[in-house]
């Protein structure tokens, strides 16, 4: 098995007591020789032919508890993945998931540097659920007080130094009335919302109302695109991209193709102990149900009965597998404890949801590209008559494809045009082709200058 990213609970320590949190064990911090030895380990078993994403090999992403709880095992970490790429030229990228209530000018200064060197490698994650009255509904300390302003305040104050953070927004049925004005809120702290229902609570009772607060957020999004085509939406966009074939791992590989989650085949969840398990939500329910694969210092061991029968999980759902709708998570842990089988799918009216969702997504996939693909003159949208993906059409009449064009030039066709003008440096095929239109433009205006 070859590890392309690990969710590491570098602490199980956290501030908070969210209603809807799913974690308990409140006690460990991992250490440094246990963080150590699992960076080896995935640099030991690293494939060249595989990357997560177009800019970095491997991933880490801190997770907790709250992981600036223990934040001198982080900064070792950073320290050591980017002498693994100085030396022997793997390139991992770095995601903090945090609940954003931790900020000290160490950690700002130690961030800023970082960023500086790693770019798009380095990213942060802030869990915040909307407006203060519905994070404070959920969202407090152990001591019960309300947490929506310093984590705001502290939103605003990493976007200095990440300016791609990205905000996570729980959906709990409950608060369905409030969805609209929770993005309002959340769209001025960061231009990229990703809104994750939850899997455990009954959507069956307010489908219609959870339709109705979509189609109003999305309408408020295409007219924040006409300022803002950064904006990025993970239930409009992300939904989009993946109808769309737009890959993000080495098209070389054929089992990225199934659909779902990749839990116990390229991703895993690592404890404080350095205990392995398919991600971290099977490290939660671990008291329900065990399927530990092994340990960072042994490895996982291919022969355990648990390794075997998550790896048939992926394929074993044919139900999930024809599916057409791309919100969903697939989560395999919350399947087994809800339904008692990871291949299940639960009974809690989130199929229903994401399938609602992804009817909108189809009908305003259509809009999207019709009414913002013509920022650049020479690129028009493309949609094979025989899979529906969407392309672009290149200067010269070439279609090209989501899934055979470079995953730079997709994010610029999928995040509007308008990007491609701020990304082109990292494609040399678009800083040659937005030369010639410039040098094609400025003909033109010399021409009608001396005429």
């Amino acid at each position: 098995m070859a590890i392309s990213g690990a969710y590491v609970l570098v602490t199980n320590r956290c501030n908070f007591n969210c209603s809807y949190c799913y974690e308990r064990d409140r006690q460990g911090d991992m250490k440094w020789e246990t963080m150590k030895r699992l960076v080896d380990l995935m640099v030991e078993q690293y494939e060249p032919t595989r990357h997560v994403n177009a800019w970095s090999d491997l991933n880490i992403n801190f997770f907790g508890g709250e992981p600036f709880f223990n934040w001198p095992v982080m900064k070792q970490t950073f320290e050591y993945v980017e002498e693994i790429k100085r030396t022997k030229n793997i390139k991992f990228s770095v995601y903090i998931l945090t609940n954003g209530s931790i900020w000290n000018e160490e950690i700002h200064e130690f961030l800023a540097r970082y960023k500086m060197t790693m770019g798009k490698r380095l990213k942060m994650q802030v869990s915040i659920d909307g407006c203060e009255e519905s994070h404070d509904a959920d969202r407090l300390t152990v001591d019960g007080k309300g947490t929506f302003k310093l984590v705001a305040e502290n939103i605003k104050k990493y976007r200095n130094i990440i300016p791609d953070i990205q905000i996570r927004e729980t959906l709990i049925p409950s608060k369905v009335d409030k969805f609209y004005d929770d993005y309002v809120a959340l769209s001025e702290l960061s231009n990229m919302v990703q809104m994750t229902p939850i899997i455990e609570a009954d959507w069956s009772a307010v489908l219609d109302k959870a339709k109705e607060q979509l189609q109003k957020i999305y309408t408020l999004y295409f007219e924040q695109l006409k300022t803002s085509p950064k904006k990025f939406i993970s239930l409009l966009n992300g939904n989009i991209i993946e109808a769309n074939g737009i890959r993000v791992c080495s098209p070389e590989n054929p089992e990225d193709d199934y659909k779902g989650c990749h839990a116990g085949h390229q991703l895993i969840g690592v404890t404080v102990d350095g205990e392995i398990y398919p991600c971290h939500r099977f490290i939660a329910y671990r008291k329900y149900f065990d399927y530990k694969m092994g340990d960072v210092w042994k490895g996982i061991d291919e022969n355990s009965e648990k390794v075997k029968e998550i790896r048939k999980v992926h394929f074993a759902n044919k139900e999930c597998a024809g599916c057409k709708s791309y919100t969903c998570i697939r989560c395999y842990a919350t399947n087994k404890y809800l339904e008692g089988k990871a291949e299940a799918t639960p009974k809690t009216g989130y199929c229903e949801f994401c399938k609602m969702n992804q009817t909108l997504v189809n009908q305003l996939s259509d809009k999207l590209f019709s009414e913002y693909n013509n920022t650049l003159g020479n690129f028009t949208a493309y949609k094979s008559p025989i899979n529906k993906r969407r392309g672009i059409i290149m200067e010269k009449g070439e279609k090209i494809l989501g899934e055979d064009a470079e995953d730079v030039l997709v994010q610029g066709m999928t995040y509007l045009l308008k990007v491609m003008i701020e990304i082109r440096t990292q494609n040399d095929k678009i800083v040659q082709l937005l030369t010639k239109v410039a040098e094609a433009n400025a003909a033109k205006e010399n021409t009608s200058k001396e005429a």
